[in-house]
C-alpha cells in the first residue's frame, strides 16, 4: 500500500468516527462579525480571535458591506482589500482570476492548472478556478488572507486565500423578502426563511431562494433580443441549511446549495492585427449590417455569430459535525461539489462570419495572369490559361471560436483537533483529504489569414518566378484564410493527503510575546487519460511541506506588531494543449512584518504590512499557436524566478457615531530574476530583461469609503455610502517574444464609484421592519479593461471590456 493511500485510509476513518461524536455550535465558533465597539472577530486559525491580535495580514469583510455594495460574485472583491485583485474569465462567465500580491495563475482556465489562491466556501476548498461560484445570497463574511497560508489553507495559496462564511440558520424564526429592479433590465428576488429553534430549542432550519437575471451589456447586431446580448444572466438559485445541538457539548451542521446559470459571455473586441489580417479583413465580406473595421476603443455594439447561452449547474454539500472534550475540541467537515458547463461555439473575434477565398496548395495558382504562369508551366500558353481561369474557391469561417464542454466533482474531508484556548499554548492538528474527477470535450476553429503575394514572392522553391507570380494574381485574392478544426479531450483526476499542526506558545509577564510554528506536508497524485490533440496517459506524483514561523508582541492593549517567514507551495500538473510531460510544483518564500493598531475607544484601527517574497520554478503560461495539430493554446512553462517586495495599509475611523471613513492601499514591485525562453532552434536564453512585471496584476490598489448612518426617533435610519476602488494599469502577457501584442494589449489604470442609500428599519406592520435602497456601480461610466487575449501566432488581439454604469432600486421587508 502506497503512502498517499494509507494516509487516505487514515483521514477517511477518522472523519467516520466522528458520525458518532456530538460537537458544540460551530455557529458560534466561526463566525466573523463586527460587535458594537467596532472589535472584529475572524478565524483565520481555526479558532474566532480578535482581528488585531491575529498576526495575520487579513482583511474582513462584514455582512452589511456585502449586502449594501450588491455582493454578487468573487468579483465584486476586486479592490476591497489591499494588492487583491479579481479578473472575470473570457468564453466562461463562471471562472475568475484572483490575485494577491502579485501573485495569480493567469487565466488559463483548463481542469489540469491548480491555483495560486486558495478559496473556501463554508470551509470547503474549491479545486478549480473555472468554477469559482459562491451562493453570494447566503455569504457572511468573507476573509482575505493575503501572503501564504500553506500551513491551515494547505496547497496551492502561495499567494493567499480567500474565505467565504455563508449564513447558518438564526434562533428566531424569519422572514426576508426582497425584490430589485434596475437599468439592463436587471431583476432580482430573494425569499429567505428560518424556523427558529425547534424541537426543544435544539434543531434551526433556513431556506433561501434567489432569482437575477439582466441584458448585456454590449448590442449583438446578429441577435433579435436584449436578453442574448454579450454579459446577459439568468440565474436561479436555492439553499437549505440546518444546524442541530446535540447533547451538552455538541451540533451538527449540513447545507444544500444549487444554482443554475444561463449566461451570455461577454463580448471579445479585435482591437488590433498585424497587417496581413488588417489587408485580409478589408479584402473579406461579412454579414449584410456587419463590417469587419478594427476599431482600438470600445465598441457599443459587434456582430458576433455565435450568440448561444453558456448553461452552467452547480451544487454542493457540506457537513459539519463538533465535539467539545473539555480539554480539545474535535472537528470534522466533508464537501461534495458537483459542477456542469456546456459552452456552445463562441466568437472570439468580434466579427460576424467572415466569407473570404480560401487558401490551398492545389488552388494556389488559380486565377494568375497567364503569363505570369508560363515559367511554372514550361511555357505551355494551354496549361497556363487553363489554371488563370480557375476561381479561387471561397470559404466562410471565423479568425476564432470556440465550444466547451466540462464537468468537475470534488469530495474532501477535514479532521481538526484544536485546544480550548486555556492557557499560554494553543495549538491544532489536522489531516486533510481531496479528490476530483474531471473531463473536458474543448473544440477550437481557427482561420489563419495568408498573404500569398509573400508567399509567392519569398517561396525559394518558385526562385525568378515568384515575384512574378505575385505581380499576377487576380485583384481580390492575394488575402486567403486556411481553417483549421482541433479538438482538447481529456479526463483527469487528482488527490491530496496532507497532515498539518500549528502552535502557539504566548510568555511574558502578560503573554504578550508570542510564537508561532505551523508544518504541513502534502502529497499530491494527478492522473491525465487525453485522446487530442495528442494521446497522452500518465500519472505524476509531488509532495512538499509548507509552514511558517511567526513572531508577535502586543506592545499595549491597541498595538501589535509580528514578523513572519512561511513556504508555499503550488502543486505541479499537466498542460492539456501543447505539451505530454507534467510541469513541476512552484515554491515561494515570503517574508513579512506587520504593526497593527485600534486606538481612540477602537474608533481608530490601522494596520500595516511590508512583505519579500521569492518564487522559484514559477508557472508560467505563454502562448502558441498550431499545439499538437492545430488551433491555439499555452505553454506551461517553470520559469526561473521572481521576486516580490511591497507594502499594504488599511485605515478605519469613527470620528463621531454614524460617520465612518476607510480606506486601503497596496504597493507590489514585482523584479524577474530568471525567465528561460526555448527558441525554435532549441536552445534556452534568459529573457528576464524582456518579461513586463505588472502581468495579469497591478502594482498600484487603493479604495476608500465614507458612509453616514442618521436615526429617526423610531429607529428608522437613512445610510448613505460612496466607495471608490482604484487598480492601475496592467498588462495581460508575459513577454513580447511569446505574446507579439503583449505591449499594445495594456489594461489601462481605473477607478470605479459605487454609491448607494438606504432606509431601513423602516416600521411596517407587527414587528416586521422594511427597507428601500437606491444604489449605483460605476456610477461614472468608467471604460475600462479586464482581460485580453493575444491571438499573436493568428495575427490579431484584442479586449474584453468591464460593464458599464449600473443603476436600480432594491425593496423588502423581515418579520
Amino acid at each position: 500500500m502506497s503512502t498517499i493511500t494509507r494516509i487516505k485510509f487514515s483521514v477517511l476513518f477518522a472523519g467516520t468516527c466522528l458520525a458518532s461524536l456530538s460537537a458544540p455550535a460551530i455557529a458560534q465558533s466561526e463566525e466573523a462579525s463586527a460587535s458594537d465597539d467596532n472589535v472584529i472577530i475572524v478565524t483565520a486559525n481555526k479558532r474566532s480571535e480578535n482581528l488585531q491580535d491575529v498576526p495575520v495580514a487579513i482583511t474582513a469583510i462584514g455582512e452589511e458591506q456585502l449586502r449594501l455594495t450588491g455582493f454578487s460574485d468573487v468579483r465584486d472583491l476586486s479592490g476591497l482589500a489591499p494588492n487583491l485583485t479579481v479578473n472575470p474569465g473570457t468564453v466562461n462567465p463562471m471562472s475568475t482570476v484572483v490575485g494577491i500580491r502579485g501573485i495569480s495563475a493567469g487565466g488559463d482556465e483548463s481542469l489540469t492548472l491548480d491555483q495560486s489562491i486558495a478559496l473556501y466556501v463554508d470551509g470547503i476548498y474549491l479545486g478549480r478556478s473555472a468554477a469559482s461560484v459562491v451562493f453570494s445570497k447566503d455569504v457572511e463574511a468573507v476573509e482575505v488572507l493575503r501572503g501564504p497560508q500553506g500551513t491551515l489553507f494547505g496547497r496551492n495559496s502561495t499567494g493567499g486565500a480567500v474565505s467565504f462564511r455563508m449564513r447558518r440558520p438564526t434562533d428566531e424564526m424569519g422572514l426576508d423578502v426582497e425584490l430589485g429592479y434596475g437599468n439592463q433590465d436587471s431583476r432580482e428576488a430573494l425569499v429567505r426563511l428560518n424556523s427558529g429553534n425547534m424541537v426543544d430549542d435544539n434543531l434551526r432550519l433556513s431556506l433561501t431562494y434567489a432569482h437575477s437575471q439582466n441584458d448585456g451589456y454590449v448590442d449583438n447586431l446578429l441577435t433579435p433580443g436584449d436578453n442574448r446580448d454579450p454579459g446577459a444572466n439568468n440565474v436561479d438559485s436555492f439553499r437549505v441549511a440546518f444546524e442541530a445541538d446535540i447533547g451538552e457539548t455538541g451540533s451538527i451542521y449540513y447545507s444544500f446549495d444549487y444554482s443554475d446559470f444561463v449566461t451570455n459571455a461577454a463580448a471579445f473586441q479585435t482591437t488590433i492585427a498585424n497587417p496581413t489580417v488588417t489587408g485580409f479583413l478589408a479584402n473579406a465580406r461579412t454579414t449584410p449590417g456587419c463590417n469587419l473595421n478594427i476599431v482600438a476603443t470600445r465598441q457599443d455594439a459587434l456582430c458576433l455569430d455565435d450568440d448561444l447561452p453558456n448553461e452552467n449547474e452547480i451544487y454542493g454539500h457540506v457537513f459539519k459535525m463538533e465535539n467539545d472534550f473539555g480539554g480539545v475540541t474535535v472537528r470534522s467537515t466533508t464537501g461534495y461539489r458537483s459542477w456542469r458547463s456546456k459552452q456552445p461555439f463562441t466568437d472570439l473575434d468580434g466579427f460576424g462570419a467572415i466569407t473570404a477565398p480560401a487558401f490551398s496548395n492545389a488552388t494556389l495558382f488559380n486565377g494568375i495572369t497567364p503569363s505570369a504562369l508560363l515559367i511554372p508551366f514550361t511555357g505551355s500558353a494551354g496549361a497556363a490559361a487553363f489554371v488563370s481561369g480557375l476561381p479561387v474557391p471561397s470559404t466562410t469561417t471565423s479568425l476564432f471560436a470556440t465550444g466547451n464542454t466540462r464537468k468537475q466533482d470534488q469530495f474532501s474531508q477535514e479532521v481538526e483537533v484544536l485546544s480550548n484556548g486555556n492557557g499560554p499554548f494553543n495549538w491544532v492538528l489536522g489531516a486533510f483529504y481531496f479528490y476530483e474527477k474531471s473531463n473536458e470535450d474543448n473544440i477550437q476553429v481557427a482561420g489563419f489569414p495568408l498573404d500569398v503575394d509573400q508567399i509567392l514572392r519569398f517561396n525559394p522553391n518558385f526562385g525568378a518566378a515568384g515575384p512574378l507570380l505575385a505581380n499576377g494574381l487576380a485583384p481580390g485574392t492575394r488575402y486567403r484564410v486556411i481553417e483549421n478544426i482541433s479538438n482538447v479531450t481529456y479526463q483527469t483526476s487528482g488527490e491530496s493527503i496532507a497532515l498539518y499542526g500549528q502552535g502557539e506558545y504566548r510568555f511574558g509577564e502578560n503573554e504578550d510575546i508570542g510564537i508561532t510554528l505551523g508544518l504541513r506536508y502534502t502529497w499530491d497524485e494527478k492522473k491525465i487519460n487525453q485522446s487530442a490533440p495528442f494521446t497522452n496517459v500518465a500519472t505524476a506524483n509531488f509532495s512538499e511541506p509548507t509552514g511558517h514561523l511567526t513572531l508577535d508582541y502586543r506592545v499595549s492593549d491597541g498595538v501589535n506588531v509580528y514578523a513572519k517567514a512561511a513556504r508555499g507551495y503550488r502543486s505541479g500538473g499537466f498542460n492539456v494543449r501543447t505539451q505530454q510531460a507534467p510541469f513541476n510544483p512552484e515554491i515561494l518564500w515570503s517574508y513579512e512584518a506587520g504593526l497593527k493598531t485600534q486606538f481612540w475607544d477602537n474608533r481608530v484601527r490601522f494596520n500595516l504590512a511590508g512583505f519579500y517574497a521569492e518564487y522559484s520554478d514559477q508557472q508560467i503560461s505563454q502562448p502558441v499557436s498550431n499545439p499538437g495539430g492545430g488551433g491555439f493554446g499555452v505553454l506551461t512553462v517553470n520559469a526561473g524566478k521572481t521576486q516580490y517586495k511591497g507594502i499594504e495599509a488599511e485605515l478605519a475611523v469613527e470620528p463621531i457615531d454614524g460617520l465612518q471613513f476607510s480606506g486601503s492601499f497596496g504597493y507590489v514591485d514585482r523584479k524577474i530574476k530568471q525567465f528561460p525562453l526555448t527558441q525554435a532552434n532549441g536552445t534556452v536564453i534568459d529573457i528576464a530583461d524582456q518579461v513586463l512585471s505588472k502581468t495579469n496584476l497591478p502594482s498600484t490598489t487603493a479604495s476608500g469609503a465614507a458612509q453616514y448612518r442618521h436615526y429617526f426617533a423610531n429607529d428608522m435610519f437613512l445610510l448613505t455610502r460612496v466607495a471608490a476602488t482604484y487598480e492601475g494599469s496592467r498588462f495581460f502577457f508575459t513577454t513580447p517574444q511569446t505574446s507579439p501584442f503583449a505591449r499594445d494589449l495594456e489594461g489601462r489604470a481605473r477607478t470605479l464609484v459605487d454609491a448607494q442609500m438606504r432606509l431601513g428599519d423602516i416600521p411596517l406592520f407587527g414587528q416586521s421592519k422594511g427597507f428601500v435602497q437606491v444604489w449605483g456601480k460605476n456610477i461614472f461610466n468608467k471604460e475600462y479593461e479586464t482581460r485580453a487575449i493575444d491571438f499573436g501566432a493568428l495575427g490579431y488581439g484584442g479586449f474584453y471590456y468591464g460593464r458599464p454604469a449600473t443603476y436600480g432600486v432594491t425593496a423588502g421587508f423581515s418579520f
